[in-house]
């Protein structure tokens, strides 16, 4: 008799922790999502996951992320505002299940605005992977290149991202590389991000941020996701 009682407990044990590659777990369909925050503000900034602000998600500072969480996508309960700011929070968007982003937070401290990407990617064998996210806010679309250090341009790896739009990922070698930015069809370089790493596996974020308050140029910077993360 205990054996009869136990077989359909281990049986839905089993479907249960079998999760296949289509975001079931055994026959139920997944509802999370890996969501990242990324700071391209002006301001320092918290990430809230219900009103609370947990150890990893507070004081974000520009060019740098919040921790990976894996959120519900019905009531995620996500919110950024300002670093240590009580009044006032901006509510994340909704997220597709079985999706990962990275959420590019711009704006100001008095009007924060987030602005969320998918985010998955998985690079070829030996390789990294990398993308062009563009929330500069001006006019100007831009081409990517990633090439070895001080090499020509060559050919773009991405091209025309315009403001609020990113590229796809391309894989990159794992040998140091060099970033350069150009507004698209010209071969003049507007921004030389510098030179990155990129680890097997791993992805690299290269963000193209609004100007600081009171500047008019648009500041970049590259975010790399270890390889074997949720987000």
């Amino acid at each position: 008799m205990t054996a009869k009682l136990l077989w359909p407990t281990l049986a839905l044990t089993s479907m249960l922790v079998g999760c296949d590659s289509h975001g079931t777990i055994g026959g139920i369909a997944k509802t999370t999502a890996d969501v990242r925050v990324l700071n391209a503000s002006t301001t320092n900034i918290d990430l809230l996951q219900d009103q609370t602000a947990a150890a990893g998600n507070a004081d974000i500072a520009f060019g740098t992320s919040s921790l990976c969480l894996t959120v519900d996508v019905i009531s995620q309960g996500l919110s950024v505002r300002p670093d240590g700011v009580r009044t006032t929070t901006v509510p994340l968007p909704s997220f597709a299940a079985n999706e990962r982003y990275v959420v590019l937070v711009t704006g100001t401290a008095s009007s924060l605005q987030p602005v969320p990407f998918r985010n998955s990617f998985t690079p070829a064998t030996g390789q990294g992977g990398a993308r062009l996210i563009n929330v500069s806010g001006g006019v100007n679309n831009f081409d990517s290149y990633v090439t070895a250090p001080a090499a020509p341009l060559g050919t773009a790896n991405a091209t025309n991202v315009a403001t609020g739009t990113a590229s796809s990922y391309f894989n990159v070698p794992t040998t140091p590389q060099q970033v350069r930015l150009t507004t698209t069809g010209s071969s003049l370089v507007a921004f030389d991000v510098g030179n990155m790493t990129v680890a097997s596996g791993g992805k690299a974020v290269v963000v193209l941020a609004p100007p600081a308050t009171g500047g008019t140029l648009p500041r970049p910077f590259i975010f790399q996701i270890a390889s074997g993360g949720s987000c």
